[in-house]
């Protein structure tokens, strides 16, 4: 069953991604077009706090993923292991 106008969320940050600094406003150009060019409803993105190892963020969206049709990160890479 879909889930009807629920959207999809973005999840970026800070932190470095393979040795590269993104700048926050470019993870979520990128999140924005992909979600356009797919007709996605997107949300705005969740932001994780910048401390090394930190995912509490994430952990949160997962716990809520029932309030949403899905995640869209910047990267892989930035997911824990």
């Amino acid at each position: 069953m879909k889930k009807k106008n629920l959207g999809h969320r973005g999840y970026i940050f800070s932190r470095r991604i393979r040795e590269n600094l993104i700048p926050q406003r470019v993870q979520n150009l990128v999140i924005r077009d992909y979600s356009s060019r797919k007709k996605l409803f997107f949300k705005l993105s969740a932001t994780e706090f910048k401390m090394k190892e930190c995912y509490d963020v994430f952990y949160n969206l997962l716990k809520d993923i029932n309030k949403y049709e899905g995640l869209i990160v910047y990267s892989l890479f930035m997911l824990p292991s």
